[in-house]
């Protein structure tokens, strides 16, 4: 008796669910080989694939099971001519690639012909399947279009979020409660500093229980760092969608966002796998003689092992070229030291920062009732040319809309923009009490510090690796712009004025990342 294989496939997860699912397209062609008297040795069907694609999975295991049943001759049948192929090249790749295994199809609503007239109306009706495809590709375009510029997200939700039905708003897409609580601490947290680095994220997450204990990868933060559907705004440039504001809940404010991208665009604080608790200066300082960062190791002697600190480099003129690790660290430990500021220096620098701080709130809300009226009025606007869309068939009308929404979603973006509403993004007095406490005694707070915040401690003050070398000390350093108001305070209270408001701005952005090691904790919460 002839052997028979049939292929089903349907191209969505509603039609596996209606009449025109796999069970009723496979149960059709049974009925047809029974009574074509064929044998179905086996059944291939591929779930929601398009008929436009020639790597389906399914396809791909009927061809293989055809190569590897070459003596054989088999029927391939399916139920629909559609259901085979909706692309014309992909229909006749196909058609050429079955007949090298002495194979024939047979379809339930087309008799396939080895004549001219057979073969184009095989051509013809694949172009239409072809054609039905690609209009129904751009319905659900246009259709997804008008629903985003309305501020609707219509893709796959991220981590956190999933599609729910809403009276007012239809399906929109709304945050799990226990998932999205873990991710927004998780954006809080690096956005404000507490978790130094990526690496940090995933550690957080792994440590609350996201996803059940199952690995989470860089690629997974990294994803959830630059998400703006968390702060409730999206882009799609693909479709000229701009900027804007959705209509789902958000779960961090845009502040917190844009804080993230800053800090996704500076150099991040890593600590290396072979950094170590026990040798904290380990990339932090190098060799006066050569330039080249201090490795360190534990040196086997008699009775025990020394803790050293040393110059790798062959070339190096340096002798000898192991230091010994409380001497490189009781002499760091004396440096900063030398950094500390006095209590007549400490009140100059909170006078100044306490006045600069009144200022800025004085400027903010006027500005704020600005920016919120301009606001509002593009976002009516925006409302007005959204309807008109809707409400209209006109080619033209609606690329001329579309591309004035996007112009003032560009205008919205800006005023957004946390430089626009001149946000303060730090608590002024705690950190003023901070900052004189941690330049009054630099050397303490190392000490007690873990390695990671004595790495961001040295990173705050010095700009650079630390030149050593045993016998001549520490070399020139270079430090920042806080640590160096000791030598200005030296010179005399004039120079020291002169000196704070010559680098003011720097020294807020100095004044952040002390308060980054202040929030940064052992253990991450």
């Amino acid at each position: 008796m002839q052997k028979a294989l049939i292929y089903c496939r349907v191209s969505s997860e509603d039609q596996k669910k209606n009449g025109h699912g796999l069970e009723s397209q496979e149960s059709r062609c049974r009925k047809y080989a029974k009574e074509k008297k064929y044998v179905v040795e086996e059944v291939f069907s591929d779930q929601a694939v398009s008929g436009g694609l020639f790597e389906r999975k399914a396809m791909q295991e009927l061809l293989g099971y055809l190569k590897w049943h070459k003596q054989e001759h088999f029927v391939i049948i399916f139920d629909d001519l559609k259901r085979f192929a909706r692309d014309v090249e992909i229909h006749i790749k196909l058609r050429r690639l079955i007949q090298t295994y002495n194979t024939t199809v047979e379809c339930l609503n087309f008799t396939f012909e080895n004549s001219p007239e057979g073969r184009f109306i095989e051509v013809v009706i694949a172009a239409q399947g072809q054609l039905e495809r690609e209009q129904n590709q751009r319905q659900v375009i246009q259709k997804m279009t008008v629903r985003m510029e309305k501020g609707y997200w219509c893709f796959q939700p991220p981590a956190g979020y999933h599609y729910k039905k809403c009276k007012v708003h239809g399906k929109l897409i709304s945050p799990k409660s226990k998932e999205v609580t873990i991710i927004k601490q998780a954006l809080e947290g690096f956005a404000h500093g507490r978790l130094l680095n990526q690496k940090q994220v995933v550690a957080f997450l792994a440590k609350k229980g996201y996803r059940g204990g199952k690995p989470i990868h860089l690629s997974t933060a990294k994803a959830m760092l630059q998400q703006s559907l968390y702060a409730g705004y999206y882009e799609y440039p693909k479709w000229n969608i701009a900027w804007r504001k959705a209509k789902h809940k958000a779960i961090i404010s845009l502040s917190v966002y844009m804080r993230i991208q800053e800090r996704l665009s500076e150099k991040m604080i890593v600590t290396k796998k072979s950094d170590t608790p026990d040798f904290p200066l380990r990339g932090l300082a190098s060799c006066c003689y050569c330039g080249k960062l201090f490795t360190s190791s534990y040196s086997r002697g008699r009775n025990r092992y020394y803790p050293l600190y040393s110059c790798n480099d062959k070339n190096c003129t340096a002798k000898p070229k192991y230091i010994a690790k409380e001497k490189l660290e009781m002499d760091y430990i004396d440096l900063l030291d030398t950094c500390k500021i006095q209590p007549n220096c400490a009140y100059v620098l909170k006078g100044m920062l306490i006045g600069s701080y009144k200022k800025q709130i004085d400027e903010i809300s006027d500005d704020r009732i600005d920016i919120q009226t301009k606001k509002e009025a593009l976002e009516k606007q925006i409302e007005t040319l959204t309807d008109r869309i809707s409400k209209t068939s006109d080619e033209f009308l609606i690329v001329n809309y579309e591309k004035k929404i996007n112009q003032l979603y560009g205008k919205l973006k800006e005023l957004e923009k946390p430089t626009q509403t001149k946000e303060i993004n730090i608590d002024i007095g705690t950190a003023t009490q901070k900052t004189i406490e941690l330049l009054e005694n630099p050397a303490i707070y190392w000490k007690e510090a873990d390695l990671q915040r004595k790495k961001l401690l040295h990173h705050i003050a010095f700009s650079s690796a630390l030149p050593y070398g045993k016998n001549e000390g520490f070399g020139t350093v270079r430090k920042t712009v806080l640590f160096s108001l000791k030598e200005q305070q030296d010179r005399g209270k004039s120079y020291l004025v002169r000196y704070l408001r010559k680098n003011w701005n720097q020294i807020l952005k100095e004044i952040q990342n002390i308060q980054w090691f202040f929030k940064c904790q052992k253990s991450l919460s």
